[in-house]
């Protein structure tokens, strides 16, 4: 069986999409938690959003989105 995580970053008003392939699901979850890990580090310091979705073939097994916005106060930082 093949399980696929597919992720959409946005930060800045660019968005990226990225899919990744895997035969057990042991390395799939490991992948997407880590991923999660590594964009609600990224996305704190910006105005961006995430969301990462694994599906087991052609199922949806599970999505999840983490968002952040930034509100600049007098245009400074």
């Amino acid at each position: 069986m093949i399980f696929t995580v597919m992720s959409q970053m946005t930060l800045g008003g660019d968005t990226d999409n990225y899919e990744y392939s895997f035969t057990s699901h042991k390395e799939a979850l490991d992948y997407y938690r880590k991923s999660f890990l590594v964009m609600a580090e990224t996305i704190v310091d910006y105005d961006g959003d995430f969301t990462s979705t694994l599906f087991k073939g052609d199922v949806m097994i599970q999505r999840n989105t983490i968002g952040t916005t930034i509100n600049f106060i007098n245009n400074e930082m």
